[in-house]
């Protein structure tokens, strides 16, 4: 198994921790979805925002992260992570 490339700590008390997110992931055919008011069966969907409307998925993948729509069950993004570079001399 390769080395790991990001430290990940797991917080469950996120009283203290604020939401710093500035731009969003979703799911492409999710948002034709609300924009159309109709989900891929056509059957219509109620005003919802797309942060309500989404059930995506985020992991660690053997290089980085994947963000996964489990509604549509796709891929919506992968950011691959490289390993930091050794300055030379090995300090």
């Amino acid at each position: 198994m390769p080395p790991a490339l990001v430290n990940v700590q797991a917080v469950y008390d996120d009283s203290n921790v604020p939401c710093t997110i500035e731009r969003y992931f979703h799911c492409a055919r999710c948002l034709s979805e609300l924009r159309e008011g109709r989900d891929e069966r056509g059957q219509p969907i109620t005003p919802i925002s797309a942060r309500d409307y989404s059930r995506t998925q985020i992991g660690i993948t053997p290089r980085g992260w994947q963000v996964w729509c489990a509604r549509h069950d796709c891929n919506i993004t992968t950011i691959t992570l490289r390993p930091k570079a050794q300055p030379k001399g090995g300090r």
